[in-house]
């Protein structure tokens, strides 16, 4: 048989080797060309399958981290706009009397206090970058809890608001009467 110089002639030289075969042969081929053709069908589903496998598997894992990142975003917008009312709260606060002295205006008005108690400055700390923490140690005892009620109030909500940062009571043995510690702080903007 010699070599084909062009498709025609390729085809011929396929069809008249196809008409000298035998019925049987014909079948051979033909079933063994269906199996190489499924074979190859099998193998390219595989291949396609596997990838809208992993596909989906990505798919999946995106659409989580994208309902995260909708949870973060409303968390982060709900934290900075707390941030942003606190910030402006204290912004305007000016405590011109100085902290040591609205302290103890506070403690006489509202807690009903007039001696006995004490308040102690602490060092200042850094305070989420910008801001300075200028802490105070404040101690008394009482037996109007109304008015400490009234006094705790009047430093959170009050017009020149201070953070409580730590608060103990304790009752006083034999008396009726609680010790009262607290640490409150003034927050200002670092210079």
């Amino acid at each position: 048989m010699e070599k084909p110089r062009n498709l025609t002639e390729a085809i011929k030289q396929a069809k008249d080797y196809l008409a000298a075969m035998s019925g049987r042969e014909k079948l051979l081929i033909g079933v063994g060309l269906i199996v190489l053709l499924g074979l190859a069908l099998v193998q390219i589903y595989g291949s396609i399958s596997a990838g809208f496998s992993s596909q989906s598997v990505e798919i999946t894992r995106l659409e989580r981290d994208l309902n995260d990142l909708s949870t973060l975003l409303d968390r982060y917008t709900k934290v900075k706009s707390r941030r942003d009312a606190i910030e402006n709260q204290y912004k305007s606060v000016e405590i011109n009397e100085g902290v040591y002295s609205h302290l103890e205006n506070l403690i006489k008005k509202f807690a009903l206090v007039d001696s006995g108690f004490t308040i102690s400055e602490n060092p200042q700390l850094k305070f989420g970058g910008n801001y300075l923490q200028l802490p105070f140690v404040v101690k008394f005892t009482t037996t109007n809890l109304k008015a400490l009620v009234d006094f705790l109030k009047q430093i959170v909500e009050g017009p020149k608001p201070l953070v409580i940062s730590r608060l103990n009571l304790t009752r006083s043995r034999g008396r009726d009467s609680l010790d009262v510690e607290l640490e409150v702080s003034s927050i200002k903007r670092a210079s």
